[in-house]
C-alpha cells in the first residue's frame, strides 16, 4: 500500500486562493497532499510569483490548449484501423492542414470548441467506423449483440 502524508494538519475550511496539491510518485508509489496558496485572483498570483513567471506559465498553458484544438481538427474523421494505424473513417469530417491551423488561430482558451468535449457519442456510429475501418466485421457485431443479449437475460 502506498505511503501517504497529509502534513499532519487537520482538514480546515477552504481558504480563497489555497489549492490542495496531491502528488504521487510512480517510481516509489509514495504520495503527499498539502495546501498551497496560489492566489485567488490574477493580481494575487502575480504578487506571489511575479509577473514574468505568471505570464510564462499562462502562455505555456494556453499553448497546450491551442495544440489540443489543432489536434482535434487534425484527427477529425480518423480512427484506428485493424493494424492500429490511423485510417480515414469519415471522409466528410476530415480537415486539411490549413483548416487545422485555422482552428488553432481561432481558438479562444476557456471557450468550448464547436463539437468538442462533453458531447454524447453515438455507439452505432462507433460500430460503423469499426466496420468501415476493417477492425470488426458485420458478423463480429452480430456475435457481440447476441452475447450482450444473453448476458442481460442471465442477469
Amino acid at each position: 500500500m502506498a505511503e501517504k502524508d497529509k502534513g499532519g494538519a487537520p482538514a480546515a475550511a477552504p481558504v480563497s486562493g489555497v489549492t490542495t496539491i496531491k502528488t504521487r510518485s510512480p517510481k516509489s508509489g509514495r504520495e503527499v497532499e498539502f495546501d498551497r496558496n496560489l492566489g485567488a485572483t490574477l493580481a494575487e498570483t502575480v504578487a506571489l510569483f511575479g509577473e514574468d513567471v505568471t505570464h510564462s506559465m499562462a502562455t505555456a498553458q494556453i499553448e497546450i490548449r491551442i495544440q489540443g484544438a489543432v489536434r482535434s481538427a487534425l484527427d477529425a474523421g480518423y480512427g484506428k484501423g485493424k493494424d492500429g494505424n490511423p485510417t480515414v473513417t469519415d471522409e466528410k469530417s476530415t480537415n486539411s492542414p490549413q483548416e487545422a491551423i485555422k482552428a488553432g488561430q481561432d481558438h479562444t482558451p476557456g471557450v468550448a470548441r464547436k463539437g468538442g468535449g462533453g458531447r454524447k457519442s453515438d455507439p452505432f456510429a462507433k460500430i460503423a467506423e469499426k466496420i468501415d475501418s476493417g477492425e470488426m466485421s458485420e458478423a463480429d457485431v452480430l456475435k457481440m449483440v447476441k452475447e450482450k443479449l444473453a448476458e442481460r437475460k442471465a442477469a
